[in-house]
C-alpha cells in the first residue's frame, strides 16, 4: 500500500500536451477516480503511473520512491485493462498464476493464492476454463483477480467495465467498492462515465484539456462545482445552464430573461454582490430543482418538446432562450407536449457561474 504524488508532472507529444502541470497527492488505500471526456489527458495520466508512458518533466512518487526511471515491472502497480487482456490459451487459473510464476513462488502458495482470491470473486468454479468459455463479466472478473493476487502496492483500472452491458456493470461496481473496502489498497480509475466515478470515488479528479478543473469528494463536486464545466460534467441528467441579467427590484437581487424570473435567497445575493455589479451570468439548475407547478415567483415559463415518464420519476425537455432544459417530476406526468407550461425553480440550490462559466460565483 502506498501513495501516489504529482509533483507539476507534464506530459507531450512532440509539440502538443495532453498533460499540464498534474499536481496532486493520493493518499494511502484511496480510491481515486479520474474522470473527464475523451482526449482529457486521464488515461495517459494512469499510464505515467504504470510506466508504460515516459514523463516529459516533473516528478511522480510511489510511496517515498521517485519512480520517473523506474521500470513498470518494479514499480509494484497491477493494472487492469479495458479489454481484460487475458491470454487466450491459458485457462482461467495459469492466467491469474502467471505473475506469480515469474516471480518463483512455490507452487503450493501460488495455489493457496489463486485459489482464496477467485473465491473472493466468486470465480472458484471456472479456473479449469479458458477466456473463450466466459462471459464477459466473468472475464474482468478474471482480469481483477489476475491483478489482486500480485497484491501491489497500488492497483490501476483503465476503464474496466465499458465493455459490460448495463446491468453487469452496476453489479460490477457494487463488487470494486467492496473489493476496495476488503483490500484496503490504494487504488486509481479512469472512467468518462461520472455515474461510475460517483458511485465509486472517496475523491474525483475532473480532468478538461489536460488540467485539472477541480479535486473533492463527489458531494463536493455535484453541490459546488468550481465552473461550469465541472457543473454539467458531474450529475445525470446533466446540469442545466443558460444566461441571465442581473437586477435588483425592492432590495431583492433577481436573475431574469425570457421565460423566466428568479430571485436570489439572502447568502446567493451576499455572494453574487461580492463579485461587483455583474450585469450578466450564467445560471446553472439540476433538473431535481426544476418541477412542473404554478407559482407566482421563481419559475420558469416554456413550451415542453418532449416528456419521458421513467416509472418511479417523469423527465420534461423544454427551452429557454437558445439553451435546452431538463426538469423532473416525482411519479406520473402532470404536463402535455406542446403545452405552455410553468416550472417551479428550487433558487436555494441554484448555481451561478461568471458569464464564460470559468468561475463559481456563489
Amino acid at each position: 500500500m502506498a501513495r501516489v504524488l504529482f509533483e507539476k508532472v507534464t506530459k507531450s507529444y512532440g509539440d502538443v500536451q495532453v498533460v499540464r502541470e498534474f499536481n496532486l497527492e493520493i493518499a494511502d488505500q484511496e480510491f481515486l477516480v479520474l474522470v473527464g471526456p475523451s482526449g482529457c489527458g486521464k488515461s495517459t495520466t494512469l499510464r505515467m503511473i504504470a510506466g508504460l508512458e515516459e514523463i516529459t518533466s516533473g516528478d511522480l512518487f510511489i510511496g517515498e520512491r521517485r519512480v520517473n526511471d523506474i521500470a513498470p515491472k518494479d514499480r509494484d502497480i497491477a493494472m487492469v485493462f479495458q479489454n481484460y487482456a487475458l491470454y487466450p490459451h491459458m485457462t482461467v487459473f495459469d492466467n491469474m498464476s502467471f505473475a506469480l510464476k515469474l516471480r518463483r513462488m512455490p507452487s503450493a502458495q501460488i495455489k493457496r493464492r489463486v485459489e482464496e482470491v477467485a473465491e473472493t470473486l466468486g470465480i472458484g468454479e471456472l479456473l479449469q476454463r479458458k477466456p473463450k468459455q466466459l462471459s464477459g463479466g466473468q472475464r474482468q472478473r478474471v482480469a481483477m483477480g489476475r491483478a489482486i493476487v500480485r497484491d501491489p502496492k497500488v492497483f490501476l483500472f483503465d476503464e474496466p467495465l465499458s465493455n459490460l452491458d448495463a446491468k453487469l456493470r452496476v453489479q460490477m461496481r457494487v463488487e470494486l467498492s467492496r473489493l476496495h473496502t476488503r483490500l484496503k489498497t490504494t487504488m486509481v480509475y479512469v472512467t468518462h462515465d461520472q455515474v461510475e466515478a460517483m458511485t465509486l470515488a472517496d475523491r474525483i479528479v475532473v480532468l478538461n484539456g489536460g488540467y485539472i478543473q477541480q479535486v473533492g469528494t463527489p458531494m463536493e463536486l455535484y453541490h459546488t462545482p468550481a465552473n461550469a464545466f465541472v457543473g454539467g460534467f458531474i450529475g445525470s441528467p446533466s446540469m442545466n445552464f443558460f444566461s441571465a441579467d442581473v437586477a435588483s427590484e425592492g432590495g431583492r437581487i433577481t436573475v431574469t430573461g425570457d421565460g423566466y424570473h428568479l430571485t436570489l435567497g439572502d447568502e446567493s445575493a451576499a455572494q453574487l454582490k461580492a463579485h461587483g455589479d455583474l450585469k450578466r451570468v450564467m445560471v446553472g439548475l439540476r433538473p431535481k430543482d426544476i418541477s412542473p407547478e404554478a407559482v407566482e415567483d421563481n419559475f420558469i415559463e416554456s413550451v415542453v418538446d418532449v416528456i419521458e415518464p421513467m416509472g418511479g420519476e417523469t423527465f420534461y425537455y423544454f427551452d429557454v432562450g437558445e439553451s435546452q432544459i431538463v426538469g423532473r417530476s416525482e411519479g406520473g406526468v402532470s404536463a402535455s407536449v406542446g403545452e405552455v407550461t410553468r416550472f417551479r425553480v428550487d433558487v436555494d440550490n441554484i448555481h451561478l457561474f461568471s458569464e464564460d462559466g470559468e468561475t463559481r460565483l456563489n
